[in-house]
């Protein structure tokens, strides 16, 4: 891999360690727009926070951040590249369903821009961003995945999203550490989460992604080097390994695979603690949505199922922190287990 390469897809040759707090949230590329606004709301529970009908795009939560989960239709993605290209998007990206980035809450401006300084220093070249409610670096893994960092602005994000159109574009430009960075933290620790009663399941917030990765050495290093996350579990001669941010129990599982690079297994959300997930899969089923897989382990019970793009979506209750079934269960059940 040539050295332009490797800026782009993230590697570098020390420590970045942007050091987020959590895993804020997960967007993806999707068929329709409709289709996906419809499986969001009415079967997986989320609140619509925002939308953007000029880019084909849509935002979900349930309290616990401005959106857990969003989106934008694939084909929306392509125009916008056409008359906006972006050299640093690796070949194919948002040609079909699939993820579109992790989103990683960071502490606060400062925190992000001392990572930003890191990186330069590195040879890694971040893509910024300030769409007015955030502050943000853009980079990618070795397998092209792409990771949004960013520094909230508004604490009260509810006066920007407001559930209808939004708007999430301003004409300054920002150049991290011109100015003094901000020291203020803009998350609630201890956000005010809503319950959908109508829906099948009854999420509180985004967790963790899953992954599976033919290069798990270079994944590893993303993770830990420039991500800055600390393993809690596994490592790199288990083929498996859960990373964690500063104020979370897990954000990543990363998973040694046959798949093709990039791919995003499921995306996990933490459903209330007195859910009745039997009860949850007999609402499913009425709704016609049949249930991939289902858990009973120590440290989790689970139902994963699919949306109609194809991405699959896991709601748990937590259990205790003990991982180990992982380790014993068979290559093509091990996503789902972890």
């Amino acid at each position: 891999m040539n050295q332009r390469a490797e800026q782009k897809l993230g590697t570098s040759t020390g420590q970045v360690a942007y050091r987020p707090r959590r895993l804020g949230h997960v967007n993806l590329f999707v068929d329709n727009m409709e289709e996906t606004c419809s499986f969001l709301h009415d079967i997986c529970g989320f609140e619509q926070t925002g939308m953007l009908s000029k880019t084909r795009s849509a935002f979900y939560s349930n309290g616990n951040t401005h959106h857990d989960i969003g989106f934008i239709e694939a084909k929306a993605y392509l125009d916008f590249r056409k008359k906006y290209p972006d050299p640093a998007d690796p070949p194919g990206r948002g040609s079909k369903p699939g993820l579109n980035h992790f989103g990683w809450e960071m502490e606060h401006e400062s925190a992000l821009v001392n990572a930003y300084r890191r990186a330069i220093e590195q040879g890694l070249s971040p893509r910024i961003t300030n769409n007015g409610t955030s502050l943000s670096n853009y980079l990618f893994d070795p397998d092209g995945g792409q990771h949004q960092f960013y520094a909230d602005e508004e604490l009260d994000w509810r006066k920007v999203y407001t559930g209808g159109e939004v708007d999430l574009h301003r004409p300054a430009s920002w150049v991290p550490g011109e100015k003094p960075p901000s020291t203020d933290r803009n998350y609630d620790p201890s956000p005010r989460l809503r319950r959908d009663g109508d829906a099948p399941v009854h999420p509180m917030r985004v967790t963790h992604g899953t992954l599976l990765t033919p290069n798990f050495p270079e994944m590893f290093a993303y993770y830990t080097d420039v991500a800055g996350l600390e393993p809690v579990f596994g490592g790199l001669k288990d083929g498996v390994v859960y990373l964690k941010g500063a104020a979370s129990h897990y954000d990543i599982i990363l998973l040694q695979g046959d798949a093709p690079s990039g791919v995003l297994h499921h995306a996990s959300f933490e459903v209330w603690p007195d859910e009745d997930l039997n009860a949850a899969e007999e609402r499913l089923a009425k709704a016609g949505v049949n249930v991939l897989h289902r858990g009973d382990f120590p440290h989790k019970k689970s139902l994963c199922i699919a949306g109609p793009s194809g991405m699959r979506f896991e709601f748990f209750v937590r259990g205790e922190s003990n991982f180990s079934a992982v380790q014993d269960a068979s290559p093509s059940q091990r996503p789902f287990v972890a």
